[in-house]
C-alpha cells in the first residue's frame, strides 16, 4: 500500500514538472513570436523611413514630373452630350495638339458596372480571363527579342482579380484603398528605374462590356456614348464595316491593378480611341500629339533601342531592316519608358489622371501610355470620322512595309464613304452641317488622292504591256496582296508568272496590289490588271469632288509638311522594296500633269511625252474598252472602262477653272479673275491655276513650294520652268526623285 502511494506521488510530481516545462515553452514561443513581430515591424519602419527619405529627396529636387503639362478636360452640356462624334469634332481643334483629352459626362450610370458584370454571370456569361504578367523594372533594351510581358496560365473572375490586386497593394504598402495619384506616379517611376522587378498582372483585351444594354433607361447605357454602339454610330466611318472586330468595333474590358501598365503605342490603323473608366482606382495617362510622333520614334531609336540597333547593324542588317525591327516592336505594345526622355529630347508630352465616370479620347497617330493606380475596370473601343482617312492611309503604308495584314479595308471604306458623300451632295446637303464640313472636305481630298495614285499606277503597268479587264463578280470585297498584304479594293493585279505563295495563302498568293506589281521587274505582258465594275462611278465621283475646287482641310496641309521615317530607310533591296512615293509629292506631280493637260487643251502647248501618253491609244477586251480619259483627273492618264451608253461627257476643267477660262475668253484673252480660294498663279494671258490655295496663302501647294524654292523673281516671270531647261528635264536625268517620304497621319 505504501509502495502504491509512493508511486502515485511520483507520477503526480512528474506531471507537475512536465506542465511547468510546457508552460515555459509556450511562454518562450509567445515571446519569440512577439520578438519576431517586433523585428518585422522595425524592418518595415526602416523601409518606410527610407522610402519617405527618397520621396522627400525627389520632392526637394523638384522632379521632372512637374515639367509634364496637363492635357485638357472638357465638360459637355446635356445638349452637347447628345451626339458624341459631333462633340468630339467640336473639341478636336483644341484637343488634338495634346494627343489625348478627358471628357467628363454630364450624366452617370444608374447601375454600377460591378452589378452589370454580376448580372451577366447570373445569366451564364461569367467572365474568366487570363492576365498578362508584367515586370516593372529598369528594362533591358539590348535585343528586340527580349520579352517584356507574358500571359499567365491562371485565369481570374472579376472578384478573384480584385482580391489578388488588393493583397498585392497591402503587401507593398501595408494598406489597401486609393493613394494620391502623384505619389503613385512617383513610386511607379522609382520602381521602373530599379533592377529589382515588381511583378504585376493586367487583365487586357477581355471581350465584353460593363455598360447596360441600350434602351434600358440607364442614362449612360441609353446614350450614344455607350461603347457598345458608338463605333457604329451614324457619324462614324466604322459603321460601314459588316460584322464586328473585337477591340475595334466591339469594346473590350481592361482589369488593372497597382502599376499595371499599358505601354507606348498608337491605335490600330491610327484610329481614334475612347476609354471609359467604370470603377476603381484612377489611371495615369501620358500622350504625345501626332505632330511629335516622328520625334517620339526618333527618341526610341536614339535612346531606347540603341544597343539593339547596333547589334542588328553588326549582324549585317540594312538600315531599312533595322527600321522594320523598330516599327514591329512598337506595334507589339511592349515599349515603356519614362516621359522624362521625351522632355529631354524636346518632344511634347502631356499627362492626365482619369477617375471613375470619365472618358479619355486619344487622337489619330497620337502615342499614349500609362498605368493603373490600383484595382480598376476600364472599357475601350475605336471609332473614326472622315478626318481620319489621311492617318489611316499612313498606317496602311507602314503595314505594307512591314507585310502586316491590316485590320480594316481602308481603300474600301474610303470608296464607300465617298459615295455616301456624293449622294448627300446630290441631295442638296453639301455638308451634314457646319460641324462636319472639315471631315467632308478631308474625305473628298483623300478620295481624289487615292484615285489619282491608282490611275498613275495602272498607266505604268499598261505601259509595261499589262492588259486590263473587269474584276470577276466573285471578288466583292478587298483582297490582300500576296506580298505586302495590303488590302486592295479598286484594282488588283493577277500575274501568272509568280508561282511563289506566302504561307497561309491560297489563291490570294497570286494577287498583287499595284505597288507590288510595279516593284516586280518581271511583271509585264503576263500581268492582268483587274478593276472594279463600278470604276466609272468612282471616277465620276472623284471628278465631281475635284470640280468642287474646295480649299484643302488644314490637316492635309500639315500632313504634306511631315514625313514618316520608314520610307527614308529602304535603300537596301534585301527586303521587299517599297515603291510608293510620298503622297503629297505625288500630288505635286499630278498637279503639274493636270496643268500641262489644260494648257495643251487651250492650244498653247503640245504633248509632252513625260506627262502624256498617246491620246488615241486604247485597249479592248470583251465587254468594253479601256481608254485614257481626257478629263482633268489623272491628267489624261487614268484608265477607266467605257461602255456604250454609260456615263456622260465630263468637263475637261474643274468648274472654277472653266469659269475663269470663259471669263478670259470674253475679255479678249486678258488675265482671268481669281475665284474664291483659288490659286493666284497665272501666265498673265489666259491661263490661271485652277487648284485651291492653301489656307491663308495665295497659291496652291505646288506653286507655294515653287515660290519658296525659286524665290519671287522667277515666280513672277510667268515661266513655268527655268530658262534653258525643258519640262521633261526638270527633275534631272532620272525623273522624279525616288527617295521620298510618305505623309504622316495617327489599346488600352
Amino acid at each position: 500500500m505504501a509502495l502504491s502511494d509512493g508511486g502515485s506521488g511520483s507520477r503526480r510530481e512528474e506531471a507537475r514538472v512536465l506542465a511547468q516545462v510546457d508552460a515555459f515553452e509556450q511562454t518562450a514561443a509567445k515571446s519569440s513570436k512577439k520578438e519576431a513581430k517586433l523585428r518585422e515591424a522595425d524592418i518595415n519602419r526602416q523601409a518606410a523611413a527610407s522610402r519617405e527619405a527618397q520621396l522627400l529627396a525627389q520632392a526637394a529636387e523638384g522632379g521632372w514630373l512637374s515639367d509634364v503639362d496637363q492635357a485638357p478636360t472638357f465638360r459637355p452640356t446635356l445638349e452637347e452630350f447628345e451626339s458624341p462624334l459631333r462633340y468630339i469634332e467640336k473639341v478636336r481643334v483644341a484637343a488634338a495638339p495634346y494627343g489625348i483629352c478627358k471628357i467628363i459626362p454630364p450624366v452617370a450610370p444608374a447601375v454600377p458596372a460591378g452589378l452589370v458584370l454580376e448580372r451577366q454571370a447570373v445569366e451564364g456569361r461569367r467572365l474568366r480571363f487570363p492576365a498578362r504578367i508584367q515586370e516593372v523594372k529598369r528594362p533591358d533594351w539590348k535585343s528586340f527579342d527580349t520579352p517584356q510581358f507574358w500571359v499567365s496560365p491562371r485565369t481570374y473572375t472579376v472578384s478573384e482579380f480584385e482580391k489578388f490586386a488588393e493583397d498585392f497593394q497591402r503587401r507593398l504598402w501595408g494598406i489597401g484603398g486609393c493613394v494620391p495619384p502623384r505619389l503613385v506616379e512617383t513610386e511607379y517611376w522609382r520602381a521602373a528605374s530599379t533592377s529589382e522587378p515588381t511583378q504585376v498582372s493586367y487583365g487586357t483585351d477581355v471581350e465584353g462590356s460593363a455598360f447596360c444594354q441600350p434602351h434600358t433607361g440607364d442614362p449612360m447605357g441609353s446614350s450614344r456614348w455607350n461603347l457598345q454602339t458608338l463605333p457604329k454610330d451614324a457619324e462614324s466611318t466604322l459603321r460601314l464595316i459588316k460584322g464586328e472586330i473585337p477591340g475595334v468595333t466591339a469594346p473590350m474590358l481592361y482589369f488593372g491593378m497597382l502599376f499595371a501598365t499599358f505601354a507606348w503605342h498608337v491605335e490600330d490603323h491610327n484610329l481614334y480611341s475612347i476609354n471609359y473608366h467604370h470603377l476603381g482606382a484612377p489611371k495615369t495617362w501620358y500622350g504625345v500629339p501626332e505632330t511629335d510622333a516622328d520625334s517620339f520614334e526618333q527618341v526610341v531609336r536614339d535612346r531606347i533601342y540603341t544597343d539593339a540597333l547596333r547589334k542588328a547593324a553588326e549582324e549585317g542588317r540594312s538600315d531599312y531592316e533595322q527600321e522594320v525591327l523598330v516599327q514591329r516592336t512598337l506595334l507589339e505594345k511592349t515599349t515603356m519608358f519614362s516621359p522624362q526622355l521625351l522632355l529631354q529630347a524636346g518632344v511634347k508630352v502631356y499627362r492626365m489622371v482619369q477617375y471613375p465616370g470619365e472618358l479619355v479620347i486619344t487622337f489619330p497617330r497620337a502615342y499614349h501610355s500609362g498605368f493603373s493606380n490600383g484595382f480598376n475596370v476600364g472599357e475601350a473601343v475605336n471609332f473614326a470620322t472622315g478626318n481620319w482617312f489621311p492617318y489611316g492611309a499612313d498606317a496602311c503604308e507602314r503595314y505594307r512595309h512591314l507585310a502586316r495584314l491590316p485590320v480594316l479595308p481602308h481603300e474600301q471604306l474610303l470608296c464607300q464613304e465617298a459615295r455616301h458623300l456624293r449622294s448627300r451632295m446630290h441631295s442638296g446637303q453639301r455638308h451634314r452641317d457646319s460641324a462636319f464640313a472639315h471631315t467632308d472636305a478631308t474625305v473628298r481630298h483623300a478620295f481624289i488622292q487615292l484615285m489619282q495614285l491608282q490611275n498613275e499606277q495602272r498607266q505604268e503597268l499598261m505601259a509595261k504591256g499589262a492588259v486590263c479587264q473587269e474584276m470577276p463578280a466573285s471578288i466583292t470585297t478587298s483582297m490582300p496582296c500576296g506580298r505586302c498584304r495590303h488590302m486592295a479594293y479598286v484594282s488588283l493585279v493577277l500575274d501568272d508568272h509568280d508561282e511563289e505563295e506566302p504561307a497561309g495563302t491560297s489563291d490570294e498568293g497570286h494577287y498583287r496590289c499595284l505597288s507590288c506589281a510595279l516593284a516586280d521587274p518581271s511583271c509585264g505582258p503576263s500581268a492582268v490588271v483587274m478593276v472594279r465594275s463600278n470604276l466609272d462611278e468612282l471616277e465620276g465621283c472623284a471628278h465631281e469632288f475635284e470640280g468642287a475646287c474646295l480649299e484643302p482641310p488644314g490637316d492635309l496641309e500639315h500632313l504634306q509638311r511631315t514625313g514618316s521615317s520608314i520610307s527614308d530607310s529602304y535603300a537596301d533591296d534585301s527586303i521587299h522594296p517599297p515603291q510608293l512615293q510620298e503622297t503629297w509629292h505625288q500630288l505635286d506631280l499630278l498637279q503639274q500633269q493636270r496643268q500641262h493637260q489644260q494648257m495643251m487643251e487651250q492650244g498653247r502647248m503640245g504633248w509632252d511625252p513625260d506627262f502624256m501618253a498617246d491620246p488615241g491609244h486604247s485597249l479592248t477586251f470583251p465587254g468594253g474598252s479601256l481608254s485614257r480619259s481626257q478629263g482633268p483627273l489623272g491628267a489624261g492618264k487614268h484608265l477607266g472602262i467605257r461602255r456604250s451608253g454609260l456615263g456622260k461627257p465630263r468637263p475637261s476643267l474643274p468648274k472654277a477653272a472653266a469659269a475663269a477660262a470663259a471669263a478670259a475668253a470674253m475679255s479678249g484673252g486678258s488675265e482671268p479673275s481669281v475665284m474664291p480660294n483659288q490659286c493666284h498663279r497665272s501666265d498673265g494671258k489666259g491661263w490661271r491655276c485652277p487648284f485651291p490655295s492653301l489656307p491663308g496663302m495665295k497659291m496652291c501647294i505646288k506653286h507655294s513650294r515653287m515660290q519658296q524654292r525659286n524665290g519671287p523673281d522667277r515666280q513672277a516671270s510667268g515661266s513655268k520652268y527655268p530658262k534653258g531647261k525643258s519640262s521633261k528635264n526638270r527633275n534631272g536625268p532620272s525623273g522624279p526623285p525616288q527617295n521620298l517620304q510618305y505623309s504622316d497621319s495617327p489599346v488600352d
